[in-house]
């Protein structure tokens, strides 16, 4: 079984291909996202991208990236943090903001919006917002995407 963990940071998961761009941490592979990625067509079977996607210049890359590599039934979880937490903001490195919808483009049900290139048409598990309970407000959001037949 074929697991990425991408952006690891901090985060090095044994049993998984841990990939990160920043030669500061411990990694497997050292690679930038933000082009294509070196792995086979329908040869992962999971991807976890752990506040990661805020900081990918070109998502839409990225998102059809992740569909080509997974194979059938292989999913990729996403966390980042809620456009309205503080976290959103503190971190000069984020290039976006995003929201519950923000993975509905790339969903299967998205046709609208095959115009700006998305390839992939993932099948949307789960979309949750997790709560920062210290502060009473969104803190972060996570979703569940599966690559259908």
């Amino acid at each position: 079984m074929q697991k990425l963990n991408l952006g690891c940071g901090k985060n090095y998961r044994e049993g998984w291909i841990n990939v990160d761009c920043c030669g500061q941490f411990k990694t497997d592979v050292a690679f930038n996202l933000d082009q294509p990625w070196p792995w086979v067509a329908e040869s992962i079977d999971e991807i976890y991208c752990g506040h990661l996607v805020e900081h990918i210049v070109d998502l839409v890359l990225f998102m059809n990236e992740a569909f080509r590599v997974l194979k059938v039934g292989g999913r990729i979880e996403i966390k980042v943090p809620h456009y309205g937490h503080p976290w959103a903001y503190g971190d000069p490195s984020h290039v976006r903001f995003m929201s519950d919808e923000s993975m509905f483009p790339f969903s299967k049900n998205a046709a609208s919006f095959r115009h700006l290139g998305i390839t992939c048409s993932f099948i949307l598990k789960k979309t949750e917002i997790i709560v920062d309970k210290p502060r009473g407000i969104p803190g972060e959001i996570r979703w569940v995407l599966e690559k259908g037949k």
